[in-house]
């Protein structure tokens, strides 16, 4: 799959990544930052987990030298999902758990809710469902709170996956919810 949607998507990269060198050479460093983070999504479909988390971790290292802790709380959000795909479930979970700390006390509700939902979501997986039954009803309340497209289609969609095995039906009728708002099914997430 990497391999058939790199061809058409190279140059795309090779423009993301001059126009990076561009940006940190002028001192641009927030502008360079959202393009960091732009990059390591790009690079998900076509390279991989594995090379978006390592072009993430590199973004976080460059806000924080520059003192840009928004940025670099916004990246750390996106490396959560990540760390779980690539089989390092603890280490998301405590950065998660860390990282919502942060979110909470500075009112990120996007950051927050992301994280919340790559915890829950991994609970479940993991088979600790009790500590995440209690958080999909806060997830379906900030699916609901937002019109952000990707955190709807991540909270409902973790929430789901929460309430299948005790509540069935509950689950479906998350499922249809996040079918509802405008640009959830272009969403990464979804």
């Amino acid at each position: 799959v990497y391999e058939t949607l790199e061809r058409p998507l190279a140059p795309v990269l090779a423009e993301m990544e001059r126009a990076l060198i561009l940006l940190v050479d002028s001192g641009a460093g927030r502008d360079a930052s959202v393009l960091q983070n732009n990059l390591a999504l790009a690079r998900y479909p076509l390279e991989g987990p594995a090379a978006s988390l390592a072009v993430f971790e590199e973004a976080i290292t460059f806000s924080r030298q520059r003192g840009l802790g928004e940025s670099a709380a916004l990246l750390e959000a996106n490396c959560l999902l990540l760390l779980v795909e690539l089989g390092r479930p603890e280490e998301g979970l405590a950065r998660a758990a860390r990282s919502a700390a942060a979110y909470e006390s500075s009112g990120d509700m996007h950051s927050l809710s992301e994280a919340r939902a790559v915890e829950a979501a991994t609970l479940t997986a993991c088979g600790q469902d009790e500590g995440a039954q209690a958080a999909s009803d806060w997830l379906i309340e900030a699916a609901r709170s937002t019109r952000a497209a990707d955190i709807i289609a991540i909270t409902l969609s973790s929430a789901a996956a929460v309430l299948v095995a005790r509540a069935p039906d509950q689950a479906r009728s998350v499922l249809a919810e996040l079918e509802k708002p405008a640009g959830v099914r272009e969403s990464s997430y979804y």
